[in-house]
């Protein structure tokens, strides 16, 4: 199974093929994401979490249709970005201070425009993320949101069958500082977010 963490940075997921545009420990493939180097429905499943926001419009709109491409039909996206109308200004300038171009954020985002933008790409069946449950996610501040879309519209009966285990799995939990992984089935004290899983070593 191929799982593609585009725009790793410096949090890359074991088990996953991480990308990023810049060298650094764990970055699997250096390349910028307008033309992944994947053959057409040769992906599982992609995570997206806080990079798009680092491109262009038009750049980003290049992305979204390559992970389209390289996805496979009936398989899932996840995508995170700093909500513009929730992140703190501070924090939605992005890093400009070593002057490299995708330090700094060249977009500015909210839910409704990703969902605009990520239906006119081409995926369907376009849901709001859950933030406290969803995996792969570094941290889970209120200010980010995210959306989960499929390519080529509903998932297998197979697949929606485990989803529906996964969700009767999923204890109810408020508190940000707690953390959830589907291994674990269990709520996990984490506020340092230093924890990690014990079988699939993502962090908590």
């Amino acid at each position: 199974m191929k799982k593609l963490n585009i725009g790793c940075g410096e949090f890359p997921i074991k088990d996953f093929i991480n990308l990023d545009v810049y060298e650094g420990k764990g970055v699997d493939v250096v390349t910028n994401a307008t033309k992944l180097p994947f053959k057409d429905n040769e992906i599982d499943y992609i995570y997206f979490g806080h990079c798009i926001e680092h491109n262009t419009l038009p750049e980003a709109r290049k992305i979204l249709k390559e992970c389209l491409r390289v996805l496979k039909t009936g398989c899932e996206i996840g995508i995170v970005i700093p909500d513009k109308d929730k992140t703190p200004e501070h924090l939605i300038k992005g890093d400009t201070t070593d002057g490299r171009k995708y330090k700094k954020h060249n977009s500015y985002w909210d839910l409704e425009m990703l969902k605009k933008e990520v239906k006119n790409a081409g995926f369907e069946d376009i849901e709001t993320m859950n933030i406290d449950i969803y995996p792969n996610l570094v941290a889970r501040p209120h200010w980010q949101s995210g959306v989960i879309a499929i390519k080529g519209g509903k998932k297998m009966e197979k697949e929606k069958k485990k989803d529906k285990e996964v969700e009767q799995e999923i204890p109810k939990f408020n508190e940000r500082e707690y953390s959830w992984c589907k291994h674990e089935k269990k709520v996990i004290y984490n506020p340092t977010k230093k924890k990690h899983c014990s079988q699939c070593g993502r962090l908590l």
